[in-house]
């Protein structure tokens, strides 16, 4: 399958900005999030975290965000492996 099948999204959690009186947070991505077809046309939904927080903030919550290759500092092309090699079983 292409890559022009799928669909990317960053995988990212929040922490609270404290200097933000609205409440905004700081965004790091720790992952990806892939949703594609298989061989047989069957939608597949793979994820790919790179790294797992632990700090004391996060809640165990994620969000998902379109993938903008403009602002990702952790883009897959970081990784040991690349989006093709992703597979939909």
């Amino acid at each position: 399958m292409s890559e022009n099948n799928r669909k990317f999204y960053n995988i990212a959690y929040g922490k609270p900005d404290p200097s933000s009186e609205e409440g905004k947070k700081f965004w790091t991505t720790v992952g990806i999030l892939i949703i594609g077809q298989n061989d047989e046309g069957e939608e597949r939904i793979s994820m790919k975290l790179n790294s797992i927080p632990l700090d004391a903030e996060f809640d165990g919550w994620f969000s998902v965000f379109p993938k903008d290759d403009n602002r990702d500092s952790n883009s897959h092309q970081n990784s040991n492996q690349s989006i093709n090699e992703i597979a939909f079983h």
